[in-house]
């Protein structure tokens, strides 16, 4: 009995330590380097083509190589992109949607599109779960004009937990030429409590080789 009480005492102590390194503790981040971004970074080549050049991006990033043109053929089933075109905001489920299951093929290889929009903040351990597995996820970031904008979530910053990682900061990544004048690197920090606030969807995009 004695024994116990002592091992819980012990317990409770070692707790406390914990929790005070924690709270001293300086963030650790997990996500894709710099160097590997800067390898399939994507600015968009035109005024509207911001949503094109995020998802360029991201299949970049898995290899799977196209242009922004092909992006926005895809997605509006147009010959031309250079065409007048819908509004991309109204119409992502109809983009996402239609991005999910293209097969590319790029330098002899083939690869297949899963595309998933979801209508919802994402949990801060679903971005750390996503970014420890090096998988980017991409943010529909809302602003005071009620328009969107995306941003690529590249990295989480955490605390280690005992329970856990505690999510503090995610940074992201925008392909948006105007967010130079904020960061010249287009690299940008938010914290987690924020996220409500600047996100209103996320999209998740994976690709897998055949």
């Amino acid at each position: 009995m004695e024994l116990n009480i002592k091992l819980k005492y012990l317990f409770i102590i070692a707790q406390l330590i914990f929790c005070q390194s924690l709270s001293n503790g300086q963030l650790v981040f997990t996500g894709i380097e710099k160097v590997e971004q800067n390898q399939v970074y994507a600015e968009q080549r035109n005024q509207e083509w911001c949503w094109a050049s995020s998802i360029q991006f991201v299949l970049n990033y898995y290899g799977a190589k196209v242009s922004q043109e092909d992006i926005i053929k895809k997605s509006f089933h147009v010959s031309d992109p250079y065409d007048s075109l819908p509004d991309w905001h109204s119409n992502l489920p109809m983009i996402i949607k239609r991005l999910n299951g293209w097969f590319i093929k790029c330098k002899g290889r083939k690869y297949i599109v899963k595309a998933k929009l979801v209508s919802e903040v994402p949990k801060p351990m679903l971005l750390y779960d996503e970014l420890k597995n090096m998988r980017p996820v991409i943010l529909v970031s809302k602003d005071s004009l009620k328009s969107f904008l995306p941003f690529i979530c590249t990295a989480v910053g955490f605390l280690p937990g005992y329970y856990g990682p505690v999510v503090k900061q995610i940074m992201i990544r925008s392909t948006y030429p105007l967010c130079s004048t904020e960061n010249k690197d287009n690299h940008l920090i938010w914290d987690v409590e924020s996220l409500p606030m600047r996100v209103k969807d996320y999209c998740i995009i994976s690709v897998k080789r055949r």
